[in-house]
């Protein structure tokens, strides 16, 4: 009787209504009702678990799904050219895209700031300009998965972008040239020299090494 759960479980319903309550096989071999609740609590975090990690999987998925669809814009020959407006909306952003004339306009607008950014394709390459209105931004992005912490902080006339990825520091900084700009961008182990030249509305981007040429 006393490994019997069903006569436990009777023992137990009759407490408070003239039952005698029986010890339900503890300490005689039998299962005690507290093994039952670990069980049920075992089974339940299991189940939480199952549950997080499907959502995981499935935020990686839908992840993984919109860089491959952002992959394949970028693969597209783009003369035809997108808007890309962000807008916080609690702690999230929202974005849209619209095409505007042959080349790619991209804004993004914080609260009571803005920074619009248009790509313009010239050949196999896309000639970008930044030109912040207002205020200068800073931006902060931290990837799920993937530290990579991006801000923009304004330094006198000119801003100032650190990105620092996981497992190496990268150092970028903007600042006024003449009518250009000069972007450089160190990581731990080597150096890269990126300069921004103006061409007509918009700006010519090339990377070379540090004291190289190009």
């Amino acid at each position: 009787m006393n490994g019997d759960p069903a006569a436990c479980l009777w023992s137990h319903i009759g407490r408070g209504t003239g039952g005698v309550p029986r010890p339900c096989g503890r300490g005689t071999g039998g299962v005690p009702s507290p093994s039952g609740r670990h069980w049920l609590s075992a089974e339940s975090l299991w189940e939480r678990h199952l549950k997080s990690a499907e959502s995981k999987w499935e935020r990686h998925r839908q992840s993984a799904e919109s860089l491959r669809e952002r992959h394949w814009w970028s693969a597209e020959p783009q003369w035809e050219a997108l808007v890309e407006c962000r807008v916080p909306v609690g702690e999230a952003l929202e974005e849209c895209r619209v095409q505007v004339g042959e080349a790619q306009a991209e804004c993004r607008v914080p609260a009571g700031e803005a920074l619009e950014e248009c790509r313009v394709p010239m050949g196999e390459a896309l000639v970008g300009c930044r030109v912040p209105v207002g205020e200068a931004l800073v931006e902060c992005r931290v990837p799920v998965g993937e530290a990579l912490e991006e801000c923009r902080v304004p330094v006198g006339e000119a801003q100032a972008e650190c990105r620092v990825p996981a497992g190496e520091a990268l150092e970028e900084c903007r600042v006024p040239m003449g009518e250009a700009l000069v972007e450089c961008r160190v990581p731990v182990e080597e150096a890269q020299a990126e300069c921004r030249v103006p061409v007509g509305e918009a700006l010519v981007e090339c990377r070379a090494p540090v004291g190289g040429t190009g």
